[in-house]
Protein backbone atom coordinates (compact mmCIF):
# COMPACT_ATOMS: atom_id res chain seq x y z
CA UNK A 1 0.00 0.00 0.00
CA UNK A 2 1.08 2.93 -1.19
CA UNK A 3 2.14 6.34 1.55
CA UNK A 4 0.55 9.81 1.19
CA UNK A 5 3.72 12.04 0.46
CA UNK A 6 1.92 14.94 2.56
CA UNK A 7 0.24 13.49 5.67
CA UNK A 8 2.34 10.32 5.42
CA UNK A 9 -0.77 8.31 6.12
CA UNK A 10 -1.51 4.85 4.04
CA UNK A 11 -3.17 5.50 0.51
CA UNK A 12 -6.32 3.09 0.71
CA UNK A 13 -8.01 2.32 -2.69
CA UNK A 14 -11.62 4.05 -4.29
CA UNK A 15 -14.06 2.17 -2.71
CA UNK A 16 -16.11 2.18 -6.77
CA UNK A 17 -13.13 2.31 -8.98
CA UNK A 18 -10.55 0.21 -6.54
CA UNK A 19 -7.70 2.67 -7.62
CA UNK A 20 -4.98 2.67 -5.20
CA UNK A 21 -2.13 5.19 -6.47
CA UNK A 22 -3.89 8.19 -5.19
CA UNK A 23 -4.13 11.48 -6.45
CA UNK A 24 -1.49 13.82 -7.69
CA UNK A 25 -0.18 15.97 -5.07
CA UNK A 26 1.07 18.73 -7.67
CA UNK A 27 1.71 21.73 -6.89
CA UNK A 28 1.89 20.89 -2.98
CA UNK A 29 4.59 18.58 -3.73
CA UNK A 30 5.99 15.66 -6.44
CA UNK A 31 4.59 12.69 -4.89
CA UNK A 32 0.63 10.72 -4.39
CA UNK A 33 -1.69 12.12 -1.80
CA UNK A 34 -4.75 10.54 -0.17
CA UNK A 35 -8.02 11.31 -1.06
CA UNK A 36 -8.31 13.65 2.11
CA UNK A 37 -5.38 15.20 1.29
CA UNK A 38 -6.52 15.89 -2.47
CA UNK A 39 -9.69 17.36 -1.11
CA UNK A 40 -8.85 19.40 1.87
CA UNK A 41 -4.86 20.92 0.73
CA UNK A 42 -4.42 20.14 -3.07
CA UNK A 43 -7.90 21.00 -4.96
CA UNK A 44 -7.77 24.71 -2.44
CA UNK A 45 -4.44 25.22 -3.40
CA UNK A 46 -4.98 24.95 -7.61
CA UNK A 47 -7.88 26.80 -7.10
CA UNK A 48 -5.80 29.68 -5.35
CA UNK A 49 -3.05 29.02 -8.02
CA UNK A 50 -6.14 29.52 -10.65
CA UNK A 51 -7.70 32.48 -9.19
CA UNK A 52 -3.66 34.48 -8.77
CA UNK A 53 -3.38 33.81 -11.91
CA UNK A 54 -6.60 34.78 -13.45
CA UNK A 55 -5.56 38.28 -11.36
CA UNK A 56 -2.09 38.99 -12.75
CA UNK A 57 -3.75 38.13 -16.15
CA UNK A 58 -6.51 40.81 -15.47
CA UNK A 59 -3.53 43.71 -14.41
CA UNK A 60 -1.77 42.81 -17.48
CA UNK A 61 -4.83 43.37 -19.61
CA UNK A 62 -5.80 46.43 -17.85
CA UNK A 63 -2.21 48.09 -18.56
CA UNK A 64 -1.98 46.44 -21.77
CA UNK A 65 -5.28 48.92 -22.80
CA UNK A 66 -3.76 52.31 -20.90
CA UNK A 67 -0.71 51.65 -23.34
CA UNK A 68 -2.56 51.52 -25.97
CA UNK A 69 -4.97 54.59 -25.34
CA UNK A 70 -1.57 56.46 -24.77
Amino acid sequence: MKECSICSDKIYPEPVSNWDKGHNAYPVNEGRCCSICNDTIVTPVRIMMFFKDKKEREIFDEQKEKTRKA
